[in-house]
C-alpha cells in the first residue's frame, strides 16, 4: 500500500465520526427518518470503503472484516431507532469504527518513492550527494531516470532529441523513461534540475517532464538548481533565473546560502519554499580533493609535469562579442582567446584543458554560425598542438583536479572552482564595488585580466602560477565560506535530505 493510499483511506474513515455526530443529534430532535437514512448512508459508505480496501490490498483483510461488523451494527440500530439512546448510539458506533481506523493505521506501507529527473550527465552533480544519502536510506526507493531532451533553434527545422542515459557514472542504477509509467508510480518526491520548461530556446526537456505536469503525480517536486548563482543585477538577465515556470512550481527549491534566500525572498517567494542549506554541486568539488587525482591516460602526454590552466568558455561570450563588434572595433573573444593562446600554445612549461560551455557548439551551428569558424578553428588547434586538451565528458571534477588554476569569462563554475582553493582569472572587466556587494559571490576577489589600472596579463597570471603564489587565496576562501555558500564541508546533500525526509514524514 502506498502511504497516500492509506491517507485517503484514513481520510475517508473520519467522515464516519461527523455522520455519527448527525445521526446522534436527528435521534435528540426524535427526527426518526432523517436518523434512518443518516444510518443507511453510513452502511452504504462501510460498504464502498470496504470495496476500496479489497481493490488495494485484496480480500481477507481484518479492516474489511471490521468494517462488516460495523455495517451490522448500523443495520441493527436503524431498525431500532425509536428506543435507543443518542449518546449511546454515537459512542457505540464511534468505538467500531475506531477498531477500523486502528486496523488501517497498523498497515505498513511502501517505501517512500524518489524520483531524480536529470536531463544533461554534466549537470548530475546538483543531484548527486542528495542522490547519495536516498540511495543509502533503507526507509527510502531512490531512482533515477535521466529523461530525454531537445535541441532547439531558429535553423533547425524541427528539434532534435537527445538522451543521455548512457553517459552516467556505472556506479548508478539508471532506470529506462521508456519503461517508467509516472502515472502508476506517482512518485512521493520529484527532484528536477531543469526550471526552464519551454522557456530556454536552446534545450527544451520533453514536454511531458515540465515541471506543471510533473506536480500532477508527486506530492512534492524540488528543484536543485543546475547551476550555483553568481552574479546579480535585478531588471537584467539576472531575473529569469529565479523567475521561471520550474521555480514556481516546485514545492521547495533548494538554495545554496541565505544570501541567495533572501534575493528569491524579494520575487515573492516563501520563507517555507526554501531550503538555504547549500548547494550539492559544491559537495561533489569539495569530497573530490580528498581523493587523489588521476589523469586521464590521453591526456599524460600532453599536461603532464605542467603546470596547467583549465579554460572555460560561457555559452554566451562569443555570439555576445561578435554583435558588439560595432561598438568595439574589434571582435573581444576571439581577440582574448588568441591571446591566451599565444601565452600558452605549445610553451613546453604550461598546459591547457578547454571545458568549453556543453551547450556552446548546438547554438554556435543553430544560431550563431558566423561565430562557428572561428571556434572550431581554435578547435582544431587545440587538438594538434603538444600541451592542450578538450575536456568533452560530462563530469568536470577531473578538469578540476588536474589543473593548477583556471582561466575563465564570467560563468557560475567559477564558484566550484573556487572551492578547490586555486587561483582564478576572468578574463573580463572586473566588478565595481556595488556589483561586488550586491552578488552573492564576490568575484573582486579572484584575478582579472581588465580592472582599474590594467589589470593581469595572461603571461603574468601564468608565471604566478608556476611560482605557487596566490595572494587573494586567503580573501577567497573566506567570502566563499562565509558569504556563498552554506555547509561547504560537503554535507549540504546530506542535510538537505534529512530535511526533505522529514518532510515528507509530515505529510
Amino acid at each position: 500500500m502506498r502511504l497516500e493510499q492509506k491517507k485517503g483511506l484514513l481520510e475517508v474513515v473520519r467522515l464516519f465520526y461527523e455522520l455519527h455526530q448527525e445521526v446522534k443529534k436527528s435521534i435528540q430532535k426524535k427526527n426518526e427518518p432523517l436518523a434512518t437514512d443518516l444510518l443507511i448512508q453510513c452502511q452504504q459508505r462501510g460498504e464502498e470503503l470496504g470495496n476500496a480496501i479489497e481493490a488495494i490490498l485484496g480480500e481477507g483483510t481484518e479492516s474489511v472484516s471490521l468494517l462488516e461488523e460495523y455495517c451490522e451494527h448500523v443495520y441493527e440500530m436503524s431498525t431500532q431507532i425509536r428506543y435507543i439512546n443518542a449518546a449511546m448510539c454515537r459512542g457505540q458506533l464511534d468505538q467500531s469504527i475506531r477498531k477500523v481506523e486502528g486496523s488501517l493505521k497498523m498497515l505498513s506501507c511502501e517505501k517512500p518513492k524518489i524520483l531524480f529527473l536529470p536531463y544533461k550527465a554534466s549537470m548530475w552533480t546538483s543531484f548527486e550527494s542528495i542522490y547519495q544519502c536516498a540511495a543509502a536510506d533503507p526507509d527510502c526507493q531512490a531512482t533515477v531516470m535521466p529523461i530525454p531532451y531537445y535541441e532547439i533553434g531558429q535553423e533547425l527545422k524541427e528539434p532534435v532529441m537527445r538522451y543521455e542515459g548512457d553517459s552516467f557514472p556505472s556506479s548508478i542504477p539508471i532506470v529506462n523513461w521508456e519503461d517508467y509509467r509516472l502515472e502508476e508510480e506517482r512518485p512521493d518526491m520529484i527532484f528536477i534540475h531543469n526550471p526552464y520548461d519551454d522557456g530556454n530556446n536552446l534545450t527544451s526537456v520533453h514536454p511531458f517532464y515540465y515541471s506543471a505536469n510533473l506536480k500532477k503525480y508527486t506530492r512534492y517536486l524540488v528543484y536543485s538548481p543546475y547551476f550555483t548563482f553568481s552574479r546579480y543585477t535585478r531588471g537584467s538577465y539576472d531575473d529569469g533565473l529565479y523567475v521561471n515556470s520550474g521555480t514556481m512550481n516546485a514545492d521547495k527549491v533548494i538554495v545554496q546560502s541565505e544570501f541567495v534566500k533572501k534575493i528569491y525572498e524579494s520575487y515573492g517567494y516563501p520563507e517555507e519554499k526554501l531550503i538555504a542549506l547549500g548547494s550539492p554541486k559544491m559537495d561533489a568539488v569539495i569530497r573530490a580533493q580528498g581523493r587523489p587525482a588521476a589523469m586521464p591516460e590521453e591526456w599524460k602526454e600532453k599536461l603532464a609535469g605542467k603546470t596547467v590552466s583549465l579554460l572555460n568558455t560561457h555559452l554566451s561570450y562569443f555570439p555576445t562579442s561578435s554583435r558588439e563588434i560595432n561598438r568595439y572595433g574589434f571582435d573581444y573573444a576571439q581577440r582574448y582567446h588568441e591571446q591566451l593562446m599565444q601565452a600558452v600554445l605549445n610553451k613546453p612549461e604550461y598546459g591547457l584543458i578547454w571545458r568549453p560551455h556543453p551547450l556552446l557548439f548546438t547554438m554556435l551551428e543553430t544560431r550563431f554560425p558566423n561565430c562557428l569558424a572561428y571556434v572550431k578553428d581554435l578547435e582544431a588547434r587545440m587538438e594538434a598542438s603538444e600541451n592542450c586538451v578538450i575536456d568533452r565528458s560530462g563530469d568536470y571534477r577531473t578538469a578540476f583536479a588536474c589543473s593548477d588554476a583556471m582561466i575563465t569569462t564570467y560563468s557560475s563554475i567559477i564558484n566550484e572552482y573556487m572551492a578547490t582553493g586555486k587561483p582564478i582569472m576572468i578574463f573580463q572587466t572586473k566588478p565595481t564595488n556595488e556589483a561586488g556587494e550586491r552578488s552573492p559571490m564576490d568575484l573582486r576577489v579572484c584575478y582579472f585580466r581588465f580592472e582599474k589600472g590594467g589589470g593581469m596579463p595572461f603571461e603574468d597570471f601564468l608565471s604566478m602560477v608556476r611560482r605557487g603564489e596566490d595572494p587573494k587565496r586567503e580573501e577567497r576562501m573566506q567570502m566563499l565560506h562565509e558569504r556563498a555558500f552554506a555547509n561547504l564541508d560537503g554535507t549540504a546533500g546530506e542535510k538537505i535530505y534529512a530535511c526533505l525526509k522529514e518532510k515528507l514524514i509530515d505529510l
